[in-house]
């Protein structure tokens, strides 16, 4: 694959479609633009906007099961403080 899609290749992460680390996926959470609150982050994540060549398109839909070890809320999920 790292062959053959050379000027796109992100990793086997990225292309398989492995949601991100807690740690990535809160930066890349805490840069949407517009989402503040829990509401706000499942309305996105739902309406399936986001494309798929976007990193954010790796964030898990319930990120406080997913990562249930290292959650402390959605503010600090949201913010990153």
């Amino acid at each position: 694959a790292h062959v053959v899609w050379k000027e796109d290749w992100r990793g086997w992460e990225d292309f398989l479609g492995v949601c991100l680390s807690f740690e990535k996926g809160q930066q890349v959470a805490s840069a949407l633009k517009g989402i503040e609150t829990e509401e706000d982050y499942l309305n996105l994540i739902k309406s399936k906007t986001i494309l798929d060549n976007d990193i954010a398109s790796r964030l898990p839909y319930r990120p406080d099961l997913k990562y249930k070890n290292e959650w402390l809320g959605w503010d600090d999920f949201l913010t990153g403080k």
